[in-house]
């Protein structure tokens, strides 16, 4: 029997909720605010336009930088991130490996791919392995072995599905 995987832990309904309300609150304070005296609304679209511009400035770099084709600088702004992911050992390289694939580094994909720690996380990645290989198969110009990749993998997963007494699509013992 496989080893139990961390579940991560849900937050409880009131502080999923607090941010809404804290932000409901706020808009129907400054639409008070500015119905009393327009001249709030300066102020306040100012006050708007430096909370969102990080935000907004962030996904255009982020844009970018996907849009350069700079594998290798796209997988080093991962690099703190994919550390505090659980089983990194395994999810850094198959990330890698993802993006290195939808660029067509075919090479650099195979050798991320190899590196991957097969365990419990390498399992339950099942559709990102699907992804990957079906796009490695394609640029390597064999269409019909991808999709004989994409019925082994459906197959297996239907297997393990049938094995465990779990729904084919979306179970929460599943991790979906």
């Amino acid at each position: 029997m496989p080893s139990p995987t961390p579940q991560p832990q849900r937050p409880s309904r009131a502080f999923v909720f607090l941010p809404i309300a804290v932000a409901a609150l706020s808009a129907v304070l400054a639409a008070q605010m500015i119905a009393r005296d327009p001249r709030f609304a300066v102020p306040l679209l100012g006050f708007a336009l430096l909370l969102f511009a990080p935000t907004f400035l962030g996904r255009l770099r982020m844009k970018r930088l996907l849009l350069s084709g700079d594998v290798e600088r796209i997988i080093g702004s991962w690099a703190g991130s994919i550390d505090r992911v659980p089983f990194h050992e395994t999810m850094g390289p198959l990330l890698q490996a993802t993006a290195y694939a939808s660029y067509g580094w075919v090479e650099a994909a195979h050798r991320a791919l190899d590196r991957a720690v097969k365990g419990p996380a390498w399992d339950a990645a099942l559709e990102q392995r699907l992804f990957v290989e079906a796009l490695l198969d394609a640029f390597e110009g064999d269409g019909h072995l991808g999709e004989a990749t994409i019925a082994r993998f459906g197959s297996q997963r239907l297997q393990r599905c049938l094995e465990t007494g779990l729904e084919y699509w979306g179970s929460e013992a599943d991790g979906e």
